[in-house]
């Protein structure tokens, strides 16, 4: 597990400390016979306990820029097989980076959203989207929305929309657009899609959540209960919503996908860790979907923890959700390659808008995506 330290070096000195203390803690525990999932490796475990003691001690800090200032101070690497070539955005008053994958499809283009609970955007979270642009072979902006708590919402909502009209007005078709995001930025995604549905935009061919956070609210998620696994703790999405919504009351409606009027949606792919703290919340915002008619996949990855597909090629997990991205693109962007799937991961929901589909865990196949 390689890292790169960067920045101020009392932040350099604190992210390494953090780092030999996680390393300490769980080679200690795994002497002791201290049980952890059976898919967990030694430098998985390690990942989690930093990130979690490296995410609370920022959450904890005076002021938003210093807690970002650690966070990116280090940034751990996940190599590529392929290359991405990076670009400054084109689009006019729209603020982010095209990332062109080597195996990019002509015309295939992804609206990307990075998570950090509306308040970060770390380093890592580049290499996630570099990931993701090679799993989908698509042409990916990954817009840089304005952050909270200095712009709550709905500066997000308003950043998302003008992008994606701006990639309209550049010539790029809805039918073979994909909106999608991870954690916060899947809650992004899903809330655009409501704003272009509501607005009679043209709709993009699919929306992807990787790992979305789903219901905003004050009371942490009824899955506090992965505190123990997860590097996300359940009290940290209070704090997010807190900035996020600058302490204002909203219609849950407005701002929540599992209360979303989601008619008219297009299909939507998601994904989540089963020891992830955001896990019940995305399993009832599927199966709201699903009770909905519309058409909705869930997969949920066993013994895996939040945004877990940042591991890239590292993790056999994270490499096979990445595959299952790419070909959830293939298959709703019409590519004549897309084949069967075979689901690798506990397939929770599919659609009752089309005919029902069994639940397929192991290497059972799915007859379509």
């Amino acid at each position: 597990m390689s890292f790169q330290l960067r920045g101020p070096f009392a932040f350099r000195w604190v992210s390494l400390c953090d780092l030999l203390h996680a390393s300490a803690m769980v080679t200690l525990g795994r002497l002791k016979g201290q049980k952890v999932p059976e898919n967990w490796s030694w430098d998985f475990e390690v990942a989690n306990v930093f990130a979690r003691r490296h995410m609370t001690r920022a959450m904890a800090m005076p002021g938003i820029d210093k807690a970002r200032q650690l966070l990116d101070s280090i940034e751990f690497d996940s190599p590529l097989k392929a290359g991405v070539r990076v670009a400054v955005s084109d689009l006019p008053g729209v603020k982010g980076n095209w990332h062109f994958p080597e195996n990019v499809v002509p015309g295939r283009t992804m609206l990307y959203f990075h998570g950090g609970g509306y308040a970060f955007f770390v380093g890592g979270h580049r290499q996630m989207i570099n990931h993701i642009a090679c799993a989908t072979r698509a042409a990916t902006f990954a817009l840089d929305y304005r952050l909270a708590p200095e712009n709550p919402y709905p500066a997000q909502f308003d950043d998302a929309l003008i992008a994606y009209q701006a990639l309209l007005n550049a010539g790029h078709r809805g039918e073979q657009v994909v909106v999608a995001g991870d954690s916060a930025g899947g809650h992004l995604a899903l809330s655009l899609v409501k704003a272009l549905r509501d607005r009679r935009l043209p709709l993009p061919a699919l929306a992807v959540g990787l790992c979305p956070w789903t219901e905003i609210g004050a009371e942490p998620p009824c899955s506090g209960g992965n505190d123990r696994w997860d590097w996300v703790q359940s009290g940290m999405t209070a704090q997010f919503a807190q900035w996020f919504t600058a302490g204002q009351a909203h219609d849950p409606g407005t701002i929540s996908p599992t209360a979303f009027d989601v008619s008219g949606f297009p299909p939507l792919y998601l994904q989540a860790g089963e020891r992830e703290v955001l896990h019940d919340m995305i399993e009832r915002f599927a199966m709201h979907v699903a009770n909905s008619g519309e058409e909705v996949v869930l997969d949920v990855w066993d013994g895996m923890t939040h945004d877990f597909q940042a591991y890239g090629d590292l993790l056999d997990e994270s490499r096979a959700a990445l595959r299952r991205i790419g070909q959830a693109v293939d298959h709703y962007l019409g590519d004549a390659r897309a084949r069967p799937l075979c689901a690798s991961t506990s397939t929770a929901l599919h659609s009752k808008k089309k005919s029902p589909r069994a639940c397929a865990r192991g290497d059972k196949s799915l007859e379509n995506f």
